[in-house]
């Protein structure tokens, strides 16, 4: 199963950090490991948002098969970056949602 977490266009940070929980409440009741796709074009990601999602993504890392992200430019690279240096997790980045979806999917 693919989770899919859509923050494109969305600039306040509640609302994304909202996003986020509603996405770790689906993720803990999950049984089996998920494909995570992420969305953060026209998005305005904070480093509060960036180290929740570190926390949330180390809590269960055994539930996370694959993570693919799309949007991530600017400083969205560096927030990656970070990310994946302290995630068990670590995200792969993608253009478009296509060659993400392809990524998730491949075996």
């Amino acid at each position: 199963m693919i989770l899919f977490f859509d923050y494109k266009g969305l600039h306040q940070e509640d609302n994304i950090l909202g996003t986020l929980y509603e996405g770790a409440r689906l993720f803990d009741q999950a049984a089996d490991p998920l494909l995570i796709l992420i969305d953060v074009n026209d998005s305005s990601i904070t480093w509060r948002f960036t180290t929740e999602s570190i926390r949330l993504s180390n809590r269960d890392r055994k539930k996370i098969k694959k993570n693919a992200i799309v949007g991530v430019m600017g400083v969205k690279k560096i927030l990656l970056e970070t990310y994946n240096l302290t995630s068990k997790a670590p995200v792969m980045n993608f253009n478009d949602l296509g060659s993400a979806m392809d990524y998730l999917v491949e075996d």
